[in-house]
């Protein structure tokens, strides 16, 4: 019987860690997975849309097993959320990685890669003058969750380029 109350201790908390939609959080960075797309269409579609919202891509690098893009930080308003716990300015840039997810067969290689966005946040807060990595708060983390869905669906529509 005392094996029912620790039961249902791990039932809560794995489902609690479960529970979590379109991205997972660690401190001040947002990591999801956007979908598939070709390489061509991570390098095109990824920086036009990029830019579109206003993320300058500062590097991009590729290789046979990954395509790289880091953004310039990009500032923006404080969300309500982050007003309240005193932050005055606040800045956040975007990573996207695209990895290989075909095999080689009969010396053909699929194009396709799976693509996950990360994202960094960083704060200055009321009267101090350093930037410091801040928590993701509800208000960014539904940002970026729109964010990266909006991608995802740049990656579904329209012609796949190989």
């Amino acid at each position: 019987m005392k094996s029912i109350p620790s039961l249902s201790c791990f039932v809560l908390v794995f489902l609690a860690a479960c529970s979590g939609s379109g991205g997972t959080t660690n401190n001040s960075t947002y990591d999801t997975d956007i979908g598939t797309a070709t390489s061509l269409d991570v390098k095109e579609k990824g920086t036009l849309f990029l830019d579109r919202q206003q993320y300058q891509v500062l590097r991009q690098e590729e290789t046979t097993e990954l395509i790289y893009m880091e953004t310039h930080w990009r500032f923006r308003s404080p969300f309500e959320d982050e007003i309240e716990l005193g932050v005055e300015e606040a800045r956040t840039r975007i990573f996207l990685r695209a990895t290989p997810r075909g095999m080689r067969q009969q010396g053909l290689f699929s194009d396709i890669s799976s693509v996950k966005l990360t994202a960094e946040n960083q704060v200055r807060y009321r009267g101090e003058t350093t930037w410091k990595d801040a928590h993701i708060t509800p208000k960014l983390r539904s940002y970026l969750r729109k964010l990266s869905d909006d991608l995802s669906i740049v990656f579904r529509t329209g012609i796949r380029k190989f």
